[in-house]
């Protein structure tokens, strides 16, 4: 069996035929969070920025997008802590980290070439198609925030691409929200996308969380999606 990881992710990778059959197989072991570690129990490659608190090995089916997008409220307060300390851990080092990571990030992808995986994250296993998607919503979303925070400085450079891949992703989780999906659906196609982006990631909405007036109908109940 391959084994993989990708940022913030650790454990053994199953193939899609595994997927097929329906065997989901998550197998991690507390990882060392000492700076000069590098791997888990089960000998996949870890951040030591993260902890994996699994002791045992499990099946379950992978978590979809939603689920896990669903947990940021729950763990807000914990997110920003490890943020922080992060930050303070790292010091001037914080960007070259930060590239670091992203290399080791992409030559593992480089070695899986053009097949999916389900790996393990912070909220269970998931397709590595889908955690993907997670981690461009949130480059995405978190540019934003820092281009509202910050006017006096050049925003951060956002892809096209990648503002058009988080909406179309937003759209089909709208779908699964939405009371009237196909009203929803045809409401956000005509907003701009990066109003709909924020909107949808619970940004540029008024105190109270209540939706700005001329928010279509069809959208009230379902933005924020998380």
């Amino acid at each position: 069996m391959m084994r993989t990881s990708v940022p913030f992710a650790c454990g053994r990778a199953t193939p899609r035929a595994d997927e097929r059959e329906g065997r989901w197989l998550r197998c991690c072991r507390t990882w060392s969070t000492r700076p000069s570690s590098r791997r888990c129990a089960s000998g996949s490659t870890a951040s030591p920025r993260r902890t994996c608190r699994s002791t045992a090995c499990f099946r379950a089916g992978p978590s979809t997008i939603s689920a896990y997008l669903s947990g940021y409220a729950a763990t807000a307060g914990q997110i920003s802590e490890i943020a922080r300390q992060i930050s303070a851990s790292a010091g001037p080092e914080l960007l070259a980290r930060l590239d670091e990571a992203n290399a080791e990030a992409q030559e593992h992808l480089g070695r899986l070439g053009a097949f999916d995986r389900v790996v393990s994250t912070q909220r269970g296993p998931m397709l590595l198609s889908d955690f993907l998607d997670t981690r461009l919503i949130e480059l995405v979303v978190h540019a934003g925030d820092l281009a509202a925070s910050l006017p006096a400085h050049h925003p951060p450079t956002v892809l096209p691409t990648a503002s058009r891949r988080v909406a179309l992703v937003m759209r089909e989780l709208l779908t699964e929200k939405a009371a009237q999906p196909v009203e929803a659906l045809a409401a956000a196609s005509t907003m701009a996308v990066a109003r709909f982006i924020a909107l949808a990631a619970g940004r540029d909405l008024p105190a109270g969380d209540l939706p700005p007036a001329d928010l279509p109908a069809a959208l009230t109940s379902a933005l924020p999606l998380f």
